[in-house]
């Protein structure tokens, strides 16, 4: 009985050491992100070639977790940027002084848009907010002097 122990004690360790930490950043190849929990992932930043390109593409997924939340994305002469499905909430700053955007593409079921999200995005011209947008932080659109139109749902909080 006490073999069974000395052997079983160990065991619980490593399986409680091999799962994920939600407060490390990981990378995958040009993509920093951080787990939230089984499934999804926040991505918090993306490499310098990428953010440089005409358009930039966020990943659905990344190692099969799909990517729910933005964080900081980081300037860059980017003047389009999509999202995919998978993005619930857009976090703070994240696009803060992407002078160069001109256009975002949010995707339905996207729900939170922080703090300061798009400050200084002084080309942004147009956005259509999804009606599942219900929270909209301070001063997201501050210093987004070329915004011509702005579409907001009902029933925003």
């Amino acid at each position: 009985m006490k073999n069974k122990i000395y052997i079983f004690i160990p065991l619980i360790f490593i399986f409680v050491a091999c799962g994920f930490d939600t407060n490390k950043e990981y990378t995958c190849g040009i993509y920093t992100f951080k787990y939230i929990d089984k499934q999804s992932v926040s991505l918090c930043e993306v490499g310098y070639s990428q953010r440089n390109s005409d358009t930039l593409y966020i990943p659905k997924t990344i190692y099969g977790n799909n990517v729910v939340k933005i964080e900081n994305i980081g300037s860059g002469s980017a003047k389009k940027i999509v999202l995919p499905s998978t993005v619930k909430s857009i976090g703070k700053r994240a696009f803060k002084w992407c002078k160069n955007i001109e256009t975002i593409s949010l995707p339905d079921g996207l729900t939170t848009i922080e703090d300061e999200v798009f400050y200084g995005c002084f080309s942004l011209k147009e956005i259509t907010l999804p009606a599942s947008v219900k929270n909209i932080g301070k001063s997201a659109f501050k210093w987004c002097k070329n915004i011509e139109t702005i579409s907001l749902p009902d029933g925003l909080t």
